[in-house]
């Protein structure tokens, strides 16, 4: 049995979001605490050379595993093509007063473009993006422009769920065109047994495309 759903012009996930696989990652060591012996990477590089694509899920679930306690916010300077982990402690109590999410940077106005929220569960070592219809939970596949929903023969408790939240924007001044200046926040909500090396306290900033500065 399957669901089956044709997809519209404008998907709700960002083509960039999930797709392609990225190569090896670089990162950065801002803050060494010599005492503990505890490297902490806060921020790095997403790939060599133009920066077009962002990461996939599971290069951020990579990178999250590196022990960090987080900027309290995106510093100043170059972003073309970096990430910054980043603290999201103020961002869960504003968003359980139902007010929206703030992360300042020194970059301008941003456009909101997509919010999209996803789920994953962790099947024979494998991350798998569900979805739930008709109250089931669903493999999603795409075929000729179609989404086809698998149910899952075990559906998943609460506690495996793995929920990504993202937010896309693009800098209001910069130019449209492969270059545009674009940044995404990612951030996680789970149960502590789920993957314990991620918290729900901290979100992770990725830029992409060339900054221009207003003249």
């Amino acid at each position: 049995m399957n669901l089956e759903k044709t997809l519209s012009p404008q998907s709700d996930i960002s083509p960039q979001s999930d797709i392609s696989p990225q190569s090896d990652i670089s990162t950065s060591d801002y803050n060494t605490d010599n005492r503990q012996h505890t490297e902490k990477f806060m921020s790095g590089t997403l790939m060599s050379g133009t920066i077009k694509k962002f990461m996939d899920v599971k290069t951020v679930i990579e990178v999250l595993k590196r022990p960090s306690a987080g900027l309290e916010e995106i510093p100043p300077g170059r972003k073309d093509g970096m990430y910054f982990i980043i603290s999201n402690v103020n961002n869960i109590q504003r968003r359980s007063s139902g007010k929206k999410s703030e992360f300042w940077d020194d970059c301008g106005a941003w456009s909101n473009c997509a919010s999209p929220s996803t789920s994953y569960i962790e099947r024979n070592g494998k991350l798998l993006m569900i979805a739930k219809r008709k109250n089931v939970y669903c493999v999603e596949r795409n075929v000729d422009r179609k989404r086809f929903y698998d149910p899952l023969q075990s559906q998943p408790m609460a506690n495996e769920l793995l929920r990504v939240h993202r937010i896309y924007q693009t800098l209001k001044h910069s130019p449209t065109g492969p270059d545009q200046f674009k940044r995404r926040i990612t951030w996680f909500e789970k149960m502590e047994n789920l993957f314990p090396h991620i918290s729900n306290n901290i979100a992770i900033a990725e830029y992409i495309g060339k900054f221009e500065s207003r003249t």
